[in-house]
């Protein structure tokens, strides 16, 4: 049996990542409670044709409440759009009608908008996962993790620039996602 434990997973780009219908763009297994301290913010995740943006199987127990994670601050996508029984699977369970019954239900999420992320061009290849100017992950996510939740060498959690090397925060928040 294995876990995870403070794991901090922060301003990403999951792009299209279940390509073999085996899992999801972002996938929580074992077991893991809300006492882990796990944290998945600020992250774009953009599902593929699977259709299936969180993905964890494993029922809560006493010993492992729900959520596997604290999420927030995060941006869902898919052109399929939301699909009761697909597209989110939270400590096994995935009855939620629509995403706002997710975030109602689970508490999770309340800051995560379910829209288009309005990458540059996501037919070039490789796929160009910058956002457009008019993106809504442009000043949406949060700043508020401090280093005490994981390791960030004695600066900002988030760190500093982004996958491109441009400063994080370049309007009066910072952008969810990578860049």
């Amino acid at each position: 049996m294995g876990g995870i434990d403070h794991v901090v997973i922060v301003n990403n780009t999951l792009y299209n990542n279940n390509t073999k219908n085996q899992g999801a763009e972002f996938q929580i297994q074992y077991h893991s409670g809300n006492a882990s301290g796990n944290i998945f913010e600020n992250n774009i995740v953009y599902a593929g044709s699977q259709n299936v943006w969180i993905y964890s199987y494993v029922k809560s127990t006493s010993g492992y409440p729900a959520p596997p994670a604290t999420l927030n601050w995060n941006l869902y996508y898919s052109t399929a759009g939301y699909v009761k029984g697909t597209s989110i699977i939270l400590a096994g369970i995935s009855n939620y009608k629509t995403y706002a019954a997710y975030q109602t239900a689970t508490g999770e999420d309340a800051n995560s908008p379910n829209a288009n992320p309005l990458f540059d061009n996501i037919n070039s290849t490789p796929p160009n996962l910058d956002i457009e100017s008019n993106s809504p992950a442009i000043d949406s996510g949060s700043t508020s993790l401090t280093c005490s939740v994981g390791w960030c060498n004695g600066f900002s959690i988030y760190g500093s620039t982004d996958f491109a090397g441009n400063p994080r925060i370049n309007g009066s928040e910072i952008n969810i996602g990578a860049y």
